[in-house]
């Protein structure tokens, strides 16, 4: 009855979708106006935005030590 088209697959657009969260995630986190007191290099920021994604909660740096804009 429903034909599904060659090419479209609903688990590669979750995935796709899932690490393009990440990658966005990563990128915002590393723009100027996102600080943390330590420093945020790119491990502990694409640790934090795969951690926000899958809904963890872990976090490399304490999450104090971000400004207003790395704490929304």
């Amino acid at each position: 009855m429903f034909q599904r088209q060659s090419g479209s697959s609903p688990e590669l657009a979750f995935l796709l979708t899932f690490l393009g969260l990440i990658l966005f995630g990563t990128m915002l986190l590393k723009t100027g106006f996102v600080q943390h007191n330590a420093g945020l290099g790119w491990l502990d920021a694409l640790f934090l935005a795969t951690s926000a994604v899958c809904v963890t909660g872990l976090s490399t740096l304490p999450t104090s030590g971000f400004n207003t804009a790395g704490e929304l």
